[in-house]
């Protein structure tokens, strides 16, 4: 029991609870009669006043629909008209720059001049050296080999300060070679030290006779010295059509009678004749010289003049920094060339049948009076045929001239 010595928070806190029990009570019997409330609902279908309205909104739309399918109307009709006018003008127009176009292909325009073509480089001499009438003393060394071979067996040579000779023998089945390597300097001692380090090597496989022949030091690196000469003169004799792979620097190389044919000189003339077979040969720095050639072939020439003399067969040439001479090719010849720096004369035989185009810019053609010559400002070019057309020729040229006469 609660007496007057009890504390005040315990005599409050009875009365507290029973406060809080009727609140319960009271809110319980509230939520149980009470019904629940509902939304509000606004209905529009049985509104004549909303209908009217919104026939009213459907209207106009379709009135400003109206009225831009009109513009839009008016904006094509408009469009069209503008391109028919402009058509049509154009139309008027078209024919008169046709007319001019055509009055300039009958018109000679003169091809604007033409840059003078750069000289030919000079061609470097083979080496300082290499001087056959040195003044001073002279050592010199033989060296022959003759190998017995079969039918077919093959040459290839890799050699430097050097010149080359090979002629056909007949009816035989051998192969000989001869070197001389000369050495020159200011005393005959260092002559022959320097006819030393002339290397020469001439080996035998069971198909093939290679020769190599280098300037060297002792340690292999290249020799070069004030007052001094040193070369090597080369003579092979070997069957008549016989293969042969040649690469040579600073000397000339003549070739006869051989069979297939493929090299490289660079710092000498190149001499060719009478080969029967395939051609590949490259020349830089000295001249070309091909003459009656039996077999297609590949000719590549830089800085120097090239002439083809004779040839049967199919021929691709192209030449650099220098003139370029074809002349006494068969009837039905096939040639394509691509020439730069240098002037190009091409005579075919009088009976030549076959297909001519040519082509040079910065330069001049002169063709036969069968084959009309178009100039195109600084390009001109020829086409035509002669005769039923077998054979062909074509030409491409720059900074070069070219003429293409007949026999």
């Amino acid at each position: 029991m609660l007496n007057r010595f009890t504390p005040l928070r315990f005599r409050i806190l009875p009365i507290l609870l029973c406060l809080f029990t009727v609140s319960l009570c009271t809110l319980s019997a509230q939520s149980q009669t009470a019904e629940p409330s509902k939304p509000e609902i606004q209905s529009t279908q049985d509104d004549p006043d909303s209908d009217a309205a919104f026939d009213q909104s459907m209207a106009h739309l379709d009135k400003r629909m109206a009225e831009l399918n009109k513009k839009m109307a008016e904006m094509n009709v408009k469009i069209d008209k503008n391109v028919k006018e402009k058509m049509k003008n154009l139309d008027k127009k078209l024919p008169e720059l046709r007319h001019a176009l055509a009055a300039l292909e009958h018109i000679d325009i003169p091809v604007p001049h033409i840059p003078a073509i750069p000289a030919i480089p000079p061609i470097p001499k083979a080496h300082k050296g290499i001087n056959k009438d040195f003044d001073g003393p002279k050592v010199s060394e033989k060296i022959q080999k003759t190998f017995n071979v079969k039918e077919g067996t093959a040459l290839s040579l890799d050699c430097n300060f050097s010149g080359i000779e090979i002629i056909p023998t007949t009816g035989g089945s051998t192969i000989t070679v001869s070197l001389e390597k000369t050495a020159g300097a200011e005393s005959v001692e260092n002559a022959s030290a320097l006819l030393k380090i002339m290397k020469v090597s001439i080996e035998q496989t069971e198909k093939n006779i290679s020769i190599s022949s280098k300037i060297e030091n002792q340690d292999g690196s290249g020799k070069k010295q004030n007052k001094q000469m040193f070369y090597m003169d080369i003579k092979i004799s070997a069957p008549a059509g016989t293969p042969v792979t040649l690469k040579n620097s600073f000397g000339d190389v003549s070739l006869q009678g051989m069979g297939n044919v493929s090299g490289k000189n660079q710092f000498g003339s190149t001499a060719l004749s009478e080969l029967k077979g395939t051609l590949d040969i490259e020349s830089k720095f000295g001249t070309l010289n091909i003459t009656r050639q039996t077999g297609e072939g590949t000719v590549h020439s830089e800085f120097g003049a090239l002439t083809i003399d004779g040839w049967t067969g199919k021929l691709s040439v192209d030449n650099k920094y220098g003139e370029t001479k074809i002349q006494n090719v068969s009837d039905n010849a096939q040639i394509e060339g691509d020439f730069s720096f240098g002037k190009v004369h091409v005579t075919l035989p009088k009976n030549y049948s076959g297909r001519i185009e040519a082509n040079t810019n910065m330069g001049n053609i002169e063709a036969p009076k069968e084959l009309a010559v178009k100039k195109d400002f600084t390009n001109q070019s020829v086409k035509g045929t002669l005769g039923d057309g077998k054979g062909s020729l074509r030409l491409n040229a720059k900074f070069s001239p070219v003429i293409i006469g007949l026999e």
